[in-house]
């Protein structure tokens, strides 16, 4: 899974890596503008996890201009905040994917990520298509060989 990290905070950047490299690719970002110049003409991430103090005017921003992006419509946006209090609910209606306290981000974003893997649909193949329809499903054709 690719996750894109936003923070101002280095350390934060460095725990993230060593947290998430051995199973996910991690990349970090100090401003959240620098990190979709870098989307915009690379690679789509799965989470983008950013800042969304809603006390900071930038909380609700940060989300509504990533949902305005067509190009991250099947991302999860997940937001960390230093008081997440009454502003939990608040981020999740308007379409935070979830919001964690920073002081535990590590261990919620890992079980949040364990939960959205296991929670992914596999890949469908026209075998599975028809098992559900419940045809049986068609053997391999062969070839004859004509003489």
């Amino acid at each position: 899974m690719f996750i894109v990290y936003v923070d101002t905070d280095a350390a934060m950047h460095e725990r993230m890596t060593d947290t998430f490299r051995q199973t996910h690719r991690v990349l970090s970002f100090a401003e959240l503008f620098e990190a979709y110049k870098w989307i915009k003409h690379n690679d789509i991430p799965d989470v983008i996890v950013t800042e969304m103090d809603v006390d900071a005017s930038t909380g609700l921003q940060s989300l509504r201009f990533l949902q305005s992006k067509a190009k991250l419509k099947q991302t999860h946006l997940v937001g960390f905040t230093h008081q997440p209090g009454n502003y939990t609910d608040l981020l999740l209606s308007e379409g935070a994917a979830a919001l964690f306290a920073k002081a535990n981000l590590i261990d919620e974003l890992s079980a949040y990520l364990q939960f959205i893997s296991a929670a992914r649909p596999k890949a469908k193949t026209l075998r599975d298509v028809e098992e559900a329809r419940g045809r049986k499903p068609v053997a391999k054709a062969t070839r004859k060989q004509t003489n």
